[in-house]
């Protein structure tokens, strides 16, 4: 803090426990094994959530694929493993613009981002079988139906709809009707 003429007063400090961050971030709907975490620039876990009390402070730059790409991009997406709990995440990470020395790094559990792809790609085969079983009928069903036809034609009740049938009315040479 500064007086009105620009002379150093003092420092104000808060401090905001882990668990508080881990709360807010819970509200986050990532999924199952779903995870958000904040690191300093050079690999260094600030916080993290699910909060893991063990690994807080630890240095994963060496671990995190992240931090090598930061170097090109301070923006990103890829997928691996996590190096804290093993899970297989499709991971997006940040730089903060307002706080260069800050990365946020999201992940996603590839299976639940996968499971309702899975989901309708099984709904498709499922749809594509069906028809092909359908389709492989059909030549049965068509021979069938001939071979109704014929035993119609051969008792007579063919030739009585065909009499039945009204004629259609001749044209005149115009083309309209009488």
């Amino acid at each position: 803090v500064r007086t009105m003429d620009g002379k150093f007063e003092g420092v104000i400090a808060a401090a905001i426990e882990p668990p508080a961050f881990d709360q807010l971030w819970r509200n986050v709907d990532l999924g199952e094994a779903g995870s958000i975490a904040l690191f300093t620039r050079d690999g260094v876990l600030v916080m993290r959530s699910p909060y893991v009390d063990s690994v807080m402070g630890q240095s994963f730059a060496q671990s995190l694929t992240v931090f090598p790409r930061l170097r090109q991009s301070t923006e990103g997406t890829m997928q691996g493993a996590s190096p804290i709990d093993k899970q297989q995440r499709i991971v997006s990470y940040r730089q903060l613009a307002e706080y260069p020395d800050l990365v946020v790094v999201v992940g996603v559990s590839r299976e639940a981002l996968l499971k309702s792809w899975r989901r309708f790609a099984i709904l498709c085969t499922a749809t594509w079988l069906a028809a092909m079983a359908a389709t492989s009928l059909l030549p049965d069903a068509q021979e069938g139906m001939r071979a109704s036809w014929r035993s119609a034609s051969r008792t007579g009740i063919l030739r009585a709809v065909v009499v039945l049938r009204p004629s259609p009315r001749p044209r005149r040479a115009c083309g309209c009707r009488r």
